[in-house]
């Protein structure tokens, strides 16, 4: 976890407010899920990759019976109560190494903290206090889906594991579709 100095403050006008829209498998053959979220206020939509963990502890935070609660989100949300932290908000802004990463804005007794961390770990927290999510502008141009018809969906080279990168790239290959065989491994080799 890093703690942030006051970086450059969000104008409220420079943030979307984000939703989580839906979870599901990626396909019925990897452990691999998306998350997608998107506008409150529009459509485009941003999908976040997900392990089977990730995806179960989201679904855990935003499920209304408690009895449901995976045993660690139960302890983030009485952590925080105890602790009296609020999450004000939680601003997704960067893509480093196949991960969004975010900003989560806490209050306790009047102390304002700033911290970076693993967006999915951001939302899990503000989930779990119904706190608002946000994504920065210029970040959201570049990162949406685009439909490419037949309910498919572009997804961003730059969102997905090595391990999703390399699976793309042995398809890829296989098909004979060497220009995305390239944008694959140039990716991959950018990496390690």
């Amino acid at each position: 976890m890093q703690y942030a100095e006051q970086k450059r403050m969000i104008r409220p006008e420079d943030k979307i407010a984000l939703k989580v829209r839906v979870i599901s498998k990626i396909d019925s053959k990897s452990n691999e899920f998306i998350m997608i979220l998107s506008e409150k206020s529009g459509v485009r939509q941003l999908p976040m990759p997900l392990t089977k963990r990730e995806a179960e502890d989201v679904l855990a935070v935003i499920d209304t019976e408690e009895t449901n609660h995976a045993t660690w989100t139960q302890t983030i949300k009485s952590l925080t109560a105890a602790l009296d932290v609020i999450v004000e908000e939680v601003i997704i802004n960067e893509v480093a190494l196949g991960n969004y990463l975010a900003e989560v804005h806490l209050l306790q007794n009047g102390v304002s903290r700033t911290f970076q961390i693993q967006a999915i770990q951001a939302l899990i927290l503000a989930l779990s206090q119904r706190s608002s999510i946000y994504i920065v502008r210029s970040l959201m141009e570049k990162q949406y889906v685009r439909p490419k018809g037949n309910g498919l969906i572009s997804v961003p080279l730059n969102t997905l594991t090595i391990e999703m990168l390399q699976e793309a790239l042995d398809k890829a290959i296989k098909d004979e579709d060497y220009e995305l065989a390239s944008h694959l491994r140039d990716e991959i080799k950018r990496r390690i």
